[in-house]
């Protein structure tokens, strides 16, 4: 790396790049398993219909 603009913009710089990225990568994982072990995701959805029965559903048996 002699010149600055390698310096700068070279392999350093992406590694740099790239560890923050998987940071943010590992943390995001890291929520949705807790959402998962914490029960707090659905199934999948073919409509928005179908959701919005479920969530009627779901709102009606929490409010009895």
């Amino acid at each position: 790396m002699s010149s600055i603009s390698e310096t700068r913009w070279g392999r350093r710089r992406l590694a740099e790049e790239t560890s923050a990225q998987r940071r943010i990568i590992d943390a995001q994982l890291a929520e949705g398993l807790d959402d998962i072990r914490n029960e707090r995701v659905s199934r999948r959805f073919d409509t928005a219909d179908e959701m919005l029965d479920a969530l009627k559903e779901k709102s009606s048996i929490e409010g009895a």
